[in-house]
């Protein structure tokens, strides 16, 4: 599991996430310098490593432009987006910008939307995004998938284990 990335524009919220992944006995994932020397183009100075705190005053574009970078991650990662509701950016216009970024399936993102309209996810959901109400719900449904696809693997391997050998079925039919 390479982990969960969390964009959000506000700390208390990233804090929470950052508690429910402890919790849940998760580690907070590092994001690979050449990806955090890109953020930093795109936000300056504040926190560009994980959670990346874009800032209060962040607008629908710099979620966009920072999830974009988050989703060119080479290896399989798991983005939370969470907002809190500002007069920078509605709920609204960060999900709808949110929703253009997620250009493929390679990734798994997740939302959650604070103090925003009610409906304001619904551009996401029509992108297959999960919206969750509360950062530790979202850390939650990413937890139980982390726990699936651990499972799945170890299934595999254990099937795979009791596979006959290639041939193996022409030399008993002989």
């Amino acid at each position: 599991d390479a982990g969960l990335l969390v964009l959000t524009n506000d700390g208390s919220a990233a804090t929470m996430a950052i508690d429910a992944l402890a919790h849940h006995g998760h580690p907070v994932p590092s994001i690979p310098q050449a990806m955090v020397a890109r953020i930093r183009s795109v936000i300056g100075p504040p926190s560009a490593c994980n959670p990346v705190d874009i800032g209060r005053g962040a607008t629908a574009a710099r979620y966009a432009a920072v999830l974009e970078i988050l989703l060119t991650s080479h290896t399989p990662v798991t983005v939370l987006v969470m907002h809190v509701a500002t007069a920078s950016a509605s709920a609204r216009d960060v999900a709808s910008a949110c929703a253009t970024a997620i250009t493929a399936p390679s990734h798994v993102v997740l939302a959650c939307l604070m103090g925003g309209d009610h409906g304001a996810d619904e551009r996401l959901r029509e992108r297959g995004v999960p919206c969750y109400d509360t950062p530790e719900d979202a850390v939650e449904a990413f937890a139980l998938m982390a726990s699936l696809a651990r499972s799945r693997r170890a299934l595999l391997e254990v099937s795979s284990a009791f596979l006959p050998e290639p041939g193996a079925g022409r030399a008993v039919a002989r």
